[in-house]
């Protein structure tokens, strides 16, 4: 244990001596506004890196295309809208029976495993009751509210007959099951114009 210390002692005396022989302390007294210059300097920088380091990284909101899918009722068929229109959408075949425009979004989707040569497919179909609309005219995006967002929005299945609101199990099994296991075909990609073609 004695040992440890006098080494210990050894190598302190050891840093002071090569201190001293540096001048640094002499260096020090002869420039004191330096040494303020260099603290300072030295205080920013930390400060710079540590608001760095604590601000969160808000990296941008991805490019949304400024046209998206829908889907005719009464046709059936697929067609190309301003992404910023809130279905449903008049379409050139008319209302529906109940006087409500035919045009609904359509989520089309392709399969994420390409073991096998797939085709883009319609997932889902979405559309706003007049509530929905209402909300939806204020719902900012950059502040996500998932209940919000949910709310009046409808889902189905293009084969359904029956609407689910996207907050309810039925809707929400819909959403989940195509964005699981799939990823959304742009309608401006290669894949979206040879499936409308």
């Amino acid at each position: 244990m004695h040992f440890w210390l006098r080494e210990l002692k050894h190598f302190y005396y050891e840093m002071e001596d090569r201190w001293q022989r540096l001048g640094v302390k002499e260096w020090i007294e002869w420039h004191p506004r330096a040494v303020i210059g260099i603290t300072i300097a030295c205080f920013l920088v930390f400060v710079m890196i540590a608001i760095a380091q604590l601000t969160p990284d808000t990296p941008n909101p991805p490019e949304e295309s400024k046209q998206t899918w829908f889907y005719d009722l009464n046709t059936k068929k697929l067609f190309i809208a301003k992404s910023s229109k809130l279905p449903p959408i008049k379409t050139a075949s008319g209302e529906l029976p109940d006087g409500t425009p035919a045009g609904v979004r359509a989520y089309v989707f392709m399969p994420t495993d390409q073991q096998q040569p797939t085709e883009p497919f319609i997932g889902f179909l979405e559309t706003l009751s007049p509530e929905g609309r209402k909300i939806q005219k204020s719902y900012d995006p950059k502040n996500h509210n998932a209940k919000q967002w949910a709310k009046g929005r409808l889902f189905r299945r293009p084969d359904d007959q029956q609407w689910f609101p996207a907050d309810s199990p039925e809707g929400m099994e819909i959403y989940t099951n195509c964005f699981n296991k799939n990823k959304l075909v742009d309608p401006d990609s290669q894949a979206g114009k040879s499936f409308l073609e």
